[in-house]
C-alpha cells in the first residue's frame, strides 16, 4: 500500500471517528496511540490530519500538552 493510499485510509478512519465522537480531541501522540492503534505510521497520521485541516474538517488548538486536533464545530464530517 502506498503512502498516499495510507493517508487516504487514515483520513477516512479519522472522519469516522469524529462522526462517532464529535467532541473528541487529542494530540498526534494520543490519536496515534489510542484512536488508530497499530494503523499507519505517525508520519502518515500527521499527513492525514493536515489534509483534513486543509479541507476545513479538522481544527487545531494549542493546549498544555501541545497541538490538539478536533472536528471543526458546525461542520458535519462524513
Amino acid at each position: 500500500m502506498s503512502t498516499e493510499t495510507n493517508v487516504q485510509e487514515i483520513a477516512r478512519r479519522l472522519r469516522n471517528y469524529f462522526a462517532q465522537h464529535p467532541n473528541a480531541e487529542d494530540s498526534l501522540d494520543g490519536i496515534s496511540r489510542w484512536w488508530l492503534a497499530d494503523f499507519g505510521t505517525r508520519r502518515d497520521i500527521q499527513a492525514a490530519l493536515e489534509f483534513l485541516a486543509a479541507q476545513g474538517e479538522v481544527q487545531t488548538k494549542e493546549s498544555p500538552r501541545g497541538v490538539v486536533y478536533r472536528a471543526t464545530k458546525g461542520r458535519r464530517i462524513t
